[in-house]
C-alpha cells in the first residue's frame, strides 16, 4: 500500500464530474491536491473551497490558456520544489454536441481538440520537469470513442484518439526517466453536476 505523505497531485477540470470527485477523495487520502477549475466561482471551485482541507488548492485554470498553464507552473513549482509533482491528471474535456459529424460546426471539432487534445499535451509538456523530478506519472482521461467509432462523436472521439496515440508514444518515451504514462478510459457517466 503506497503512502500519500508527501505526494503533490495537479488534477484539470474540477468544477464538477470525475475532477471534483477525484480532488475530494485524494484530499481525505492526504495528498496534497492542486485542483484546476475552468471558473473558481463556480459551484464545484466554491464547494471545494469550502470542503477541503488546507492540503487542497483551488487554481484558476484554463488548460487552453497559455498565461494560466505558466501561473499555475509557477505556483505549483514553489510549493513543490523539493519533491516535485507526483501526479499529473488531464481530466479537462468537453463533449461539445451529439451530432453527425457532417453538421457538427468547426468551431466544436476545434473545441475538442483544443481542450481534449493541444489542452492535456500542453500541461504535460509544461509539468514534466516536476514529474521527472519525482518520477511521477501523467494520467490522461481518454475515452472508449477514442478507440471505438461511434455515431455522433466525430469531434470527440478524434481528439481522444489523438490523446491516446499520444499517451502511447511518451509512455515509451518516458519510461526510461522512471515516469508512467497511463490512460483511463471510462464509460459513458453524466458528470455535470
Amino acid at each position: 500500500m503506497m503512502t500519500a505523505a508527501n505526494k503533490a497531485v495537479l488534477i484539470t477540470g474540477c468544477d464538477s464530474g470525475f475532477g471534483h470527485e477525484l480532488a475530494q477523495v485524494l484530499d481525505r487520502a492526504g495528498m496534497r491536491v492542486f485542483a484546476g477549475v475552468l471558473d473558481e466561482l463556480s459551484p464545484g471551485a466554491l464547494k471545494l473551497k469550502e470542503s477541503a482541507s488546507v492540503n487542497l488548492t483551488v487554481l484558476q485554470l484554463d488548460i487552453t490558456n497559455n498565461t494560466q498553464i505558466t501561473q499555475t507552473h509557477q505556483f505549483i513549482k514553489s510549493q513543490t520544489d523539493k519533491t516535485g509533482l507526483w501526479a499529473l491528471v488531464n481530466n479537462a474535456g468537453v463533449l461539445g454536441y451529439v451530432c453527425d459529424g457532417e453538421i457538427l460546426p468547426m468551431k466544436m471539432y476545434k473545441s475538442c481538440l483544443d481542450v481534449n487534445f493541444l489542452g492535456s499535451v500542453m500541461m504535460t509538456h509544461t509539468f514534466l520537469p516536476l514529474i521527472r523530478q519525482s518520477r511521477g506519472r501523467v494520467i490522461n482521461i481518454t475515452s472508449m470513442a477514442g478507440e471505438v467509432p461511434l455515431v455522433g462523436f466525430a469531434g470527440y472521439g478524434a481528439s481522444k484518439a489523438a490523446l491516446n496515440i499520444y499517451s502511447g508514444a511518451i509512455r515509451q518515451e518516458l519510461s526510461s526517466w522512471g515516469v508512467r504514462v497511463i490512460i483511463v478510459q471510462p464509460g459513458a457517466f453524466r458528470t455535470r453536476q
